[in-house]
Formats: structure tokens, sequence, C-alpha cells
């Protein structure tokens, strides 16, 4: 299918750009309150977190899933209405690959579902350059995506070689290997640790900013009649 093609179905029917609009509401939602639990209602945190950290267990983890999975059921109406098969093959896939990653495959279970999370976390990620052009979104949403994967990438390099080199826990690595984690950091001089905070602080930023700037961006690319704008 054309991606115009695609665009068009859904601006023309009040009904698919609705669901549009309550999906990209839910995504939104699944970025900004599972860090509300996480640091809200948990007497030992971890500063600065990816995301994947702070939904690995409980109420942050419930939150997130129940509303990224909402979020999907609502996108897959979307794509039902407005999609071909080829369309909806990548939506099935997308979704299964987001499915393994944060509900089958969180951080902290063995070393293992660790690497199947990365993997599936990665082309989670790099899915989103095909809902752009779903989407027709905006050039400066994509750029900023593009920015925040590629910084996001270079930081945790640099957060993983720290580790090594210093032979600290990992962050998918168990309760008792995180707490241990905290009490190496603080051994650590203060050069260092300061190193390893910017490092891990801009992987949270970007990481963030990556899905904001997707959704962000995911309805301004079309032309709505509805009058339902976020």
């Amino acid at each position: 299918m054309n991606t115009s093609e695609f665009g068009r179905r859904i601006v023309s029917d009040r009904r698919l750009w609705r669901e549009l609009v309550t999906a990209k509401r839910l995504f939104v939602l699944s970025s900004v309150l599972p860090p509300v639990f996480y640091y809200g209602g948990r007497k030992h945190v971890k500063f600065p977190a990816t995301i994947s950290f702070t939904i690995r267990k409980g109420v942050p983890r419930f939150v997130h899933h129940v509303l990224w999975i909402a979020g999907w059921y609502k996108m897959s109406k979307v794509v039902r209405g407005a999609g071909n098969r080829l369309t909806k093959l990548f939506a099935s896939q997308m979704f299964a690959t987001g499915i393994t990653s944060v509900v089958l495959c969180p951080l902290g279970k063995s070393e293992m579902r660790n690497r199947i999370h990365a993997i599936t976390a990665a082309m989670y990620m790099l899915d989103h350059f095909v809902l752009f052009d779903l989407f027709k979104t905006p050039r400066k949403f994509r750029y900023a995506f593009v920015a925040s994967f590629l910084f996001f990438c270079y930081f945790l390099k640099r957060v993983k070689e720290f580790n090594k080199k210093h032979q600290l826990a990992a962050e998918g690595d168990g309760d008792s290997d995180v707490a241990r984690r905290q009490n190496q950091i603080r051994a650590l001089k203060k050069t260092h640790r300061n190193s390893l905070f910017i490092s891990e602080l801009f992987v949270m930023i970007c990481e963030n900013s990556m899905f904001l700037s997707f959704t962000g961006g995911m309805t301004k690319g079309l032309v709505s009649r509805s009058g339902l704008w976020w």
C-alpha cells in the first residue's frame, strides 16, 4: 500500500482518527506514569535508570504493560481499518517484538533473557522508522528520534565499558547484584562516579526523548478532519 493512501484512509474516517489519537495518548501515558510510580512509591530506587529497569517489576510494570497493550489494541484497529496485508503483518511483528522485550523477557531474570531483551528492544526501536513513513511524521520529529537513538547508543556503550573496566554489576542483573553495584559505585573516586552518573543520565534522557519524539509527531503529519488533536 502507498503510505499516503494509508494516511488518507485514517483522516477520512473519523473512527480511525479517534482510535489513533487514543493510541497516542495511551503511549504517552505509558512513558510518563511508570516513572512516577517507580520514583514516588519505592524507598530504594536507582537514578538514573532506563525504562526497562523502572518497569521490570511491581506497580510500574503493571501500569506500563496495561497502558502499552491498550495503546497497541487501539493501534491494531487503525492498522486493520487502513492498512493492507503487509502493513498488518508489520504491525503484528512489531507488537510481538515489544511483548517479547518488555513482558516475556524483562531485565534481571537471567543472562539469556537479558540478551533476548536487548535484541528485541533494539528491533522495536528500529521498527519506528517504518511507522514514521506510514504516519508521514514531520522531519523534525524524525531527526529528534534519530539523534536521541544515536546518543542513546553512544552513552549506553560508555556505561557498558565503564562497568567492564570497574567490574560493576550491570543494570540487568538481579536485585542483590544491583544493590552490590551501588556499594561499588560509592567506593569509586568522585570523578569516576560523576562520569558514570552523567553517562547514565544521558542514557535515560535519550531513551525517553526517543519515544516521546515518536509519540509527539505521531499525528502531526496527517491532515485531520476530526478536530481532535493532542
